[in-house]
């Protein structure tokens, strides 16, 4: 332990040796943020009907708010059958049914779309059937809100999407950082003469390895809320789900990063100037294809089922923000919750010793060979 904290002292006097280039990275992760925020915003459609709606099931769709002991839904569906139906506490509604009060229903190609509002005492159960039921109970803890009811389902605010796109930018800065700074730091050393004269001393390799990454990890930590604080002001909250347990599930994915991080020090050591190029692409390779930047439905099967499905970062980043916005429908994409924590806590063991024996064979083979100072 000491050792490990005499080397992050180490890197810090380092990083604020030079005070212009310390607040120029994390500048530069800050506005780097800024800009996937703002990009974002361009996606985000302006206020309308239901924008503080939850969603409690995406296909059919459902969304719910209450204001006043009312309880108001909105629901649609494409293509439902002749005999569908949907039923809420004891009223039934089918597809031509004529609009009402407490009711306002459009059926036009071929998608039903219907507003109800409804008494809400104690639970509710609402219910849709057609060649199967989906069933929901739902009470007062929805969250406030009185659409105007028109049968044109109009939804604003952030939205399911905007929210999967940033948690899993989280990721990104994550991994980034991690691998950059674990793998990159091992060149910059090899640049500077100070590597072979380091591994001279009686320094524990581990903590050499662990702590040059362990200060980024904390200046992007930083980014990262600074960046929440950011969104919530300028597009409302995020929903925050299962917060606790998303971030079990972020520090068993970081320990992941950091043996990828380990695997890529080896590799530095190996090939030298190209680790750069190889670096870059691979961080580019898992951005996609561990959909960090939208829904895994978002890709083609056959990538999620031949190349995602085989990436454990993939229900890492799938468990997080599926935790994060409290599993709606089809969340998790790739696989039930208990079996993606199963992956990606046996991952979190794994990877770092995996990165770090192959990080150990390939240094003592580049000391044996004198070739650990080279560049």
């Amino acid at each position: 332990m000491d050792a490990f904290l005499a080397m992050v002292k180490k890197h810090f006097i380092v990083m604020t040796r030079y005070p212009v280039s310390f607040i120029t990275s994390f500048g530069m992760v800050l506005i780097f943020m800024l800009l996937f925020i703002f990009a974002m915003g361009m996606f985000v459609p302006p206020n309308a009907e239901w924008e503080n709606a939850v969603e409690l099931s995406r296909n059919p769709m459902l969304l719910a708010e209450q204001d006043n002991g009312t309880l108001y839904l909105a629901f649609q569906i494409k293509n439902p059958g002749e005999q569908a139906f949907l039923w809420v506490g004891n009223e039934v509604y089918y597809p031509d049914n004529s609009n009402s009060s407490d009711h306002f229903s459009i059926y036009e190609n071929r998608v039903w779309s219907i507003e109800v509002s409804h008494p809400l005492n104690g639970t509710v159960e609402v219910g849709y059937y057609n060649n199967g039921a989906h069933l929901w109970e739902l009470n007062s803890s929805l969250p406030e809100g009185k659409a105007e009811m028109d049968g044109h389902i109009e939804r604003g605010g952030y939205g399911t999407l905007a929210s999967v796109a940033f948690y899993g930018f989280i990721f990104f800065m994550f991994l980034q950082d991690i691998i950059w700074m674990i793998g990159y730091s091992i060149r910059e050393e090899q640049y500077q003469g100070t590597l072979e004269s380091l591994y001279l001393t009686p320094v524990n390799h581990f903590s050499n390895l662990i702590s040059r990454a362990f200060i980024n990890v904390f200046w992007t930590g930083l980014n990262v809320i600074v960046a929440l604080l950011i969104v919530t002001y300028l597009f409302g909250a995020l929903p925050l789900g299962n917060l606790v347990f998303a971030l079990l599930v972020l520090f068993l994915s970081l320990l992941q990063m950091f043996g990828m991080g380990f695997i890529f020090a080896a590799f530095t050591l190996r090939a030298k100037g190209s680790a750069d190029f190889i670096m870059n692409f691979l961080a580019i390779v898992f951005m996609f294809t561990c959909a960090m930047f939208f829904p895994f439905s978002a890709l083609p099967e056959a990538m999620v089922d031949y190349v995602s499905r085989w990436i454990p970062l993939s229900y890492s980043v799938d468990l997080f923000r599926s935790a994060l916005l409290s599993y709606p429908s089809g969340f998790p994409e790739l696989a039930s919750a208990p079996f993606e924590l199963t992956i990606t806590a046996i991952f979190a063991f794994l990877m770092p010793a995996i990165g770090y024996f192959l990080y150990w064979r390939i240094e003592r083979s580049a000391r044996m060979k004198g070739t650990l100072g080279e560049y």
